[in-house]
């Protein structure tokens, strides 16, 4: 027989989160870490233990690397994403962010010719298309480690140049951002919803008019509360459903009390 038959071993899922600072991006992609050993390639240096622990999430089991975000280079991420391939250490891999990286690897690039007297301290066309092509490697070399994976990204605002209509996706260049959003089984994204005075954190797996998003598995429900990785593989995997999953169930329950109250104000009103 030539290849295996699908389901016969084991699939790694590869996750994107994007959203606006403070939606619990990080939070989100390391809550991995109640499943097993994770390594966190901290390019933001925004990783907070105090913070991951009042989610629950077990910093024990987060490596970081690397010491200082100033460290990064593409040949040191290549290291890193080497040493991952012969190393039965870790479950899953964190790269947070690809945003980050992105800018950290233009650094880099822009000093280097400018060493070399190629270029003065702005980055050329030539640069951007250098690092574009370093984070295309680095973002499949991870994504095909075998290992579960979830990337970070900040969001940016689109306008349409005729219709001057805004949209929201990953802040990459186009052609990273359409290798990510091409090859990653869920795109999220991020934001911070209130209902009736409870805040809940949710992750959008539908694509709207405006925001990026997909669910390959088909597993997700349309906006997933605390979308945490392990909560994301709990779907994924048939351990959840959104019909029984107490979380989803209490976001739902407040929604429903906000709408009970709003009917009983409108009620009231033309009484």
């Amino acid at each position: 027989m030539i290849g295996t038959t699908l389901g016969d071993s084991p699939q790694p899922l590869s996750i994107l989160y994007y959203g606006s600072p403070g939606t619990a991006k990080t939070t989100s992609a390391l809550g991995l870490a109640r499943l097993g050993k994770v390594l966190l390639i901290d390019a933001e240096g925004g990783a907070n233990a105090k913070a991951l622990t009042s989610q629950n999430v077990p910093i024990s089991q987060i490596d970081s690397w690397p010491a200082s975000p100033r460290e990064l280079s593409f040949e040191a991420i290549m290291g890193v994403a080497k040493q991952l391939q012969s190393s039965n250490e870790y479950t899953a891999v964190v790269v947070d962010s690809l945003t980050e990286i992105a800018r950290r690897l233009l650094d880099v690039q822009v000093a280097k010719t400018s060493r070399t007297g190629e270029s003065g301290t702005q980055p050329t066309m030539q640069d951007y298309g250098v690092v574009a092509s370093q984070l295309r490697v680095v973002f499949r070399r991870f994504r095909d480690s075998g290992l579960h994976v979830a990337f970070t990204a900040l969001q940016r605002r689109t306008e349409d140049e005729n219709t001057g209509a805004a949209s929201y996706g990953p802040a990459l260049s186009a052609s990273v951002a359409n290798d990510v959003l091409g090859l990653v089984d869920i795109v999220l994204y991020t934001d911070v919803i209130e209902i009736g005075g409870q805040v809940f954190r949710v992750g959008g797996s539908v694509p709207l008019k405006l925001r990026t998003a997909k669910d390959r598995t088909g597993a997700l429900p349309p906006r997933l509360v605390s979308p945490s990785g392990d909560r994301v593989l709990g779907y994924v995997n048939g351990e959840l459903a959104r019909e029984s999953d107490p979380v989803q169930l209490a976001a739902l329950a407040a929604a429903s009390k906000v709408a009970e109250a709003i009917a009983e104000t409108t009620d009231q009103q033309t009484e």
